[in-house]
């Protein structure tokens, strides 16, 4: 191991650690970074697993990071430039053996030092105007009303009057920060980011007793209060809002942050959907990509990036690797994406948490039937694409035939989190939403009519019904199909009834077109009788209606 570099690596990030109030953010995420490449060289150069591309890496995402500070702050730029040669001279020695080692062409380090010098000199870039031209004065805020309160400070919404201009006014007490680090993490951040996913800073500044922030004002809700009302949230819903989430933090970590404490209520949602990650006062710097060149190494990075057992964040919402005070990366999100689907499991748990209930029946072959009586929107049944009237053959290629209801919810609750359902393809409704020319065959086939009388209980007369969305040829249009679920009552006229025969009629009263809630008010009329025209198209039956518009006879399931 170079003993010189050792040392001298071992001095800079000593003497580059120091932090100091007096330099603006952009300054001191430019050292932070420079800082933490330092400290990674050292690392490898100790362990003796440093390669010349790491090295190549290294230099070309700090030339990088200088690049962007050109066109932020050219003063940043010449300070980081110069301080950059430096630890390009104190490795190039070390860069050199290792690339004569890997018999490749040698760089020139030095020249790459100057050069790196040299380009603001180039430039020549108009010096920025001070600080103190542009910070706003507070007299010039109009207080419109408080937006909340917390243990670091308050936050208010207040008018900036030379610009007619809303924004939100942070204002935390001096006394509130043990280390000057984290009282100016929030403007470090906000120096480096730019992303519509992430909440933007127009100014931070501190007055006499405060640190002051100035923030664009967020006309939204944090996810905490829509979670609370909503109970549980679509999946659709929270794959948009996990996407955005997951765009804002790869943002953040390409620049070199760790947020450390995204949970459901530092996320605020507007009208529309849009996601707004807030609050970044625990922030931590890590390394960050700044190269136009994709770094085979920066997403190699090892998991024990950091291992200095810093803890910050709300505890519901840490890793467990940061929880028990373990090495960690910017990979340790947290349980974000839990908690929005939490209530919505809770929601579900008399589904058995994948959103489906079933029935049993006895089919006219005097066999047992397994079915789905309903499916509950945005439920994995669901997005397994599971339908009403699905006639379940077999859970987890186990037979549900001979299975009492008892052994079918224990298979259920037993499956842990995914089960396999072998249901049947040409259940009514299934049919229904899937094939153009079966309200044709519908309208030509045989009708039956069925006579029940009124019963107590949930269903009147005993039937279940549900709609079912089919394609109208002839009208060119998606019209509604009345389909019965449930069949629990014998006929008066002796005539069998099951899930899956279709209805036509009810009462003379022709019910195609019709939705569920007005089938189902032609059933409330409180008539002690009710005359359904029905079609045997239920698979429960040994002979159906035959789905061709060739009429074969003997055609069944079965067979």
């Amino acid at each position: 191991i170079p003993q010189t570099a050792t040392v001298l690596l071992t001095l800079f990030v000593t003497r580059e650690s120091t932090v100091s109030l007096q330099r603006d953010p952009l300054a001191h995420y430019c050292q932070e970074e420079l800082v933490l490449h330092a400290q990674e060289f050292l690392l490898k150069l100790e362990k003796q697993v440093i390669n010349y591309q790491d090295v190549r890496d290294m230099i070309e995402n700090l030339v990088g990071l200088h690049t962007m500070c050109l066109k932020k702050d050219p003063e940043v730029a010449r300070t980081l430039g110069e301080t950059l040669r430096k630890f390009i001279i104190i490795i190039g020695e070390v860069a050199m053996t290792l690339e004569k080692l890997a018999e490749v062409t040698p760089s020139d380090w030095l020249a790459i030092g100057d050069a790196v010098v040299g380009k603001l000199e180039r430039l020549n870039p108009p010096k920025p105007p001070p600080f103190s031209t542009f910070i706003p004065k507070m007299r010039d805020f109009q207080n419109l009303k408080m937006l909340g309160a917390g243990g670091f400070g308050a936050v208010y919404l207040a008018k900036y009057r030379p610009a007619n201009f809303v924004a939100t006014v942070k204002l935390v007490a001096m006394d509130r920060f043990a280390k000057h680090k984290q009282a100016c993490m929030d403007k470090v951040v906000a120096s480096v980011i730019r992303n519509p996913f992430l909440v933007k800073y127009y100014s931070c500044f501190c007055v006499k007793e405060a640190y002051v922030t100035i923030m664009e004002y967020i006309a939204g809700l944090d996810l905490m209060r829509v979670v609370t009302k909503e109970q549980y949230m679509e999946i659709d819903a929270v794959q948009i809002i996990m996407a955005q989430l997951i765009l804002a933090l790869e943002h953040m970590h390409l620049r070199g942050f760790l947020h450390r404490d995204i949970k459901v209520s530092n996320m605020l949602i507007l009208p529309g959907g849009r996601v707004k990650v807030i609050d970044f006062d625990t922030t931590k710097v890590c390394i960050a990509h700044l190269s136009r060149r994709v770094l085979r190494g920066y997403f190699k990075r090892t998991p024990y990036e950091f291992n200095d057992g810093e803890s910050a964040g709300t505890i519901p919402y840490m890793a467990p690797e940061i929880l028990k005070r373990r090495p960690y990366d910017a990979q340790s999100m947290g349980p974000d994406k839990l908690d929005l689907t939490l209530r919505r499991r809770k929601s579900f748990c008399r589904f058995w948490d994948y959103g489906f209930t079933f029935q049993r029946v006895k089919g006219e072959d005097n066999n047992f039937h397994i079915y789905v009586d309903n499916v509950v929107k945005g439920s994995p049944a669901e997005r397994a694409e599971l339908l009403p009237l699905d006639v379940i053959l077999a859970l987890n290629s186990e037979p549900t035939a001979p299975m009492p209801p008892e052994k079918v919810k224990a298979v259920l609750n037993g499956s842990g989190p995914q089960v396999t359902l072998s249901v049947l393809p040409s259940s009514v409704y299934r049919l229904m939403s899937s094939r153009r020319d079966l309200i044709g065959i519908i309208r030509s086939a045989p009708k039956d009519s069925v006579i029940l009388a009124a019963c107590g209980g949930k269903f009147p007369y005993g039937i279940g019904i549900v709609d079912a969305n089919t394609y109208d040829d002839n009208a060119k249009k998606q019209i509604k199909v009345i389909i019965i679920t449930h069949a629990m009552a014998p006929a008066v006229n002796n005539r069998p009834l099951f899930p899956g025969d279709i209805v036509t009629q009810i009462d003379g009263t022709a019910v195609e077109g019709m939705a569920k809630e007005q089938a189902m008010q032609l059933l409330s009329a409180g008539k002690p009788q009710v005359t359904l025209t029905i079609i045997a198209m239920s698979p429960f039956r040994v002979r159906r209606v035959p789905l061709t518009r060739l009429q074969e006879s003997g055609i069944s399931d079965a067979s």
